[in-house]
């Protein structure tokens, strides 16, 4: 083959690769594998989730977490407390919408059923969705998608968001506040927190053209056996045939 042929046979190959490569939205992410990673408490009144009425101290343990490190916190009041975003997570997040968000939560304490929930401030909205109560002694996994049918206004029993006001608030995210309120007492319940992932609505395309195929395909290919890609799209520190299934399985355009 003459050379020109090879160069232009190469860039054919590699150029998908080079844009997915530049365009990737990787999943934003909290492990506490160093520290805190700006996390804070914030106490809350349990009547308004936009209220701080106080706050509380996170304390950083590098092992027992799940994996690898975590933060904990103790009930600071007889009010409503929760684990509060830093600043990576917030801004306009609008790529976000029909993703998900994940965590994990682990309490000695679950008594107190309306503490279960996620709260998202933006917009001028206070976005509310309720989740399953933990239980007490072991590591629980979250999912809550990011989708306006999910989110109550203002408290787990109000109107059902509607898709204006989600993408408002997703647009001009303030706060993301976990919900760590599952004692019914004063400093009853200490509350542990780890793997938090904010993943955009369509993670395997990785060149955010607006569909799954073939360059995408290629990124992860070239990105394979390697960790912190947004290749890793179940974001379990490797790029493997985990990821090659999510994809296959996502395949074609976009959905969200």
């Amino acid at each position: 083959m003459k050379p020109r042929r090879l160069v232009s046979a190469f860039l054919c190959v590699t150029a998908p690769l080079i844009f997915a490569a530049a365009h990737a939205a990787p999943p934003i992410t909290s492990t506490f594998s160093g520290g805190s990673e700006g996390w804070t408490i914030i106490d809350l009144s349990c009547a308004n989730y936009a209220q701080i009425v106080g706050g509380g101290t996170v304390t950083w343990f590098k092992g027992g977490g799940a994996p690898g490190g975590f933060i904990r916190a103790t009930d600071p009041s007889g009010n409503c407390y929760a684990f509060e975003s830093p600043a990576n997570f917030e801004g306009d997040r609008s790529d976000r919408v029909g993703g998900v968000l994940r965590w994990k939560i682990r309490t000695n304490v679950a008594d107190w059923l309306p503490g279960s929930v996620l709260i998202l401030i933006g917009g001028g909205q206070v976005l509310v969705a309720d989740v399953p109560q933990p239980t007490a002694g072991t590591w629980l996994d979250y999912e809550v998608p990011l989708v306006s049918t999910a989110f109550r206004i203002g408290n787990a029993s109000g109107s059902v968001a509607t898709p204006a006001q989600f993408a408002a608030a997703m647009e001009t995210l303030t706060s993301i506040r976990i919900s760590a309120e599952f004692g019914s007492e004063q400093g009853e319940e200490t509350v542990d927190l780890d793997s938090v992932v904010l993943i955009s609505g369509c993670p395997a395309d990785l060149n955010s053209d607006g569909v799954v195929d073939s360059a995408d395909l290629g990124a992860l290919l070239s990105a394979w056996g390697t960790s912190g890609s947004s290749a890793d799209l179940n974001v379990d520190g490797i790029v493997d045939s985990a990821d090659l299934g999510t994809m296959l399985s996502a395949w074609g355009p976009c959905q969200n």
